[in-house]
């Protein structure tokens, strides 16, 4: 399961739990509000909240 939120260009995008984050819960990661979809455009696949920090830094998720 990918987790999708929007880039800025409006490119669909979706973030995969991977490596020690695989079996945390959405509540604990901070992710619920990102909507669960089966495909998007782009895929990142997070390994470590560095990664996952990363992200929402630079595309801009923000907190849920």
């Amino acid at each position: 399961m990918e987790l999708t939120f929007t880039l800025p260009d409006g490119t669909r995008a979706g973030l995969q739990p991977a490596g020690e984050l695989k079996d945390f819960t959405l509540d604990q990661l901070g992710i619920k509000c990102l909507t669960p979809a089966r495909h998007a455009s782009v895929v990142f696949h997070v390994a470590d909240r560095a990664a996952l920090e990363r992200v929402r830094t630079r595309f801009g998720f923000g907190r849920c």
